[in-house]
């Protein structure tokens, strides 16, 4: 088989089982909480707090899909709004004191999880593999 449709095949696998853990891991946070919310979530918290026009041009959506992505994370007391301190007319999208916490509790579980998978790994297999995908992320990137 061609090396292109094993990588096709083989990333297809990869993000069809990533979609269902980001919905275990959105369920642990809340069980109200979609998989699209937990990756703004997640971007907000890595990020830090941004303008609803920024978060929607980094997902590539329109301002009133993200508004109402952002109204029910605040709904659910994971989202607030705070005052840009660059420019008092400006609203700024940030992860509560909670979602931080759920976050961080979440995401080191999984990692728990991800490292005893690579355990069984040769060492220098996963530093290959954490290469490659750094390296293909730059091209996607570009």
């Amino acid at each position: 088989m061609d090396p292109a449709e094993v990588i096709q095949r083989e990333l297809t696998t990869l993000f069809d089982s990533w979609r269902c853990d980001t919905r275990a891991v959105a369920a642990h946070i809340d069980p109200c909480l979609e998989p699209n919310g937990l990756l703004i979530l997640a971007w907000l918290s890595d990020s830090g707090p941004a303008r609803l026009t920024d978060i929607a041009q980094h997902y590539g959506v329109g301002k009133g899909t993200m508004s109402r992505q952002l109204k029910a994370l605040e709904g659910l007391g994971l989202v607030e709004r705070r005052e840009s301190p660059d420019d008092a007319r400006a609203v700024l999208f940030g992860p509560t004191d909670r979602a931080r916490k759920e976050l961080t509790h979440v995401w080191s579980d999984e990692w728990e999880w991800r490292r005893a998978q690579f355990a069984t790994w040769d060492p220098d297999d996963v530093a290959t593999l954490a290469a490659l995908l750094e390296r293909f992320n730059a091209m996607s990137a570009s």
